[in-house]
């Protein structure tokens, strides 16, 4: 929690009551990539998983993911086919992205064509913080700079479902 203006801290210190495998971290507002630096930080796992508070996660999200991840070592991150939805829950469209790892990892690098939707990823732990993790530096295009240093490192792999909704908004 960055100083959320909303209810969001208060729904997911509801949600930490019920389930003890959620913490709420608070920090003073020093922006998303400051944010994300902390929470990196003090995830225990061996996988991380981001969320945008106004982004979907379809159910099933975060098993695929880690299956994927277990079923190829090579992966260092994983995301999903998206649609990408108005601020009326309206699709607008949907990415999707090729199955080979290859061909995915080959479209980051070459092509700069990365997870759209920063919050639909999810990586191994030890290689964030070998590749230093997110630039405190970067006010913009933080997950674009991780998943290019990923791309050096390892490769990037995409679930053929659409597990994320992303929102676009006039305040996006």
């Amino acid at each position: 929690n960055d100083c959320a203006i909303d209810e969001s801290a208060e729904i997911a210190t509801q949600y930490a009551s019920h389930d003890r495998r959620i913490r709420i971290i608070n920090q003073k507002n020093q922006g998303l990539t400051k944010a994300l630096i902390k929470g990196c930080y003090e995830a225990r796992g061996t996988l991380i998983a981001r969320q945008d508070a106004d982004d979907l996660s379809m159910p099933g999200r975060l098993a695929l993911q880690v299956e994927m991840l277990k079923k190829n070592n090579k992966l260092v991150f994983v995301s999903s086919w998206a649609d990408v939805i108005g601020p009326e829950n309206e699709l607008l469209f949907t990415y999707k992205r090729p199955a080979n790892p290859d061909d995915a990892t080959d479209l980051l690098l070459n092509g700069r064509t990365s997870p759209p939707g920063h919050g639909r990823v999810m990586f191994r732990r030890d290689c964030y913080e070998r590749v230093g993790g997110y630039r405190p530096e970067l006010y913009y295009a933080q997950d674009s700079d991780l998943w290019l240093r990923f791309g050096e490192i390892g490769q990037l792999g995409y679930v053929q479902k659409i597990l994320y909704k992303y929102r676009i908004s006039s305040l996006s």
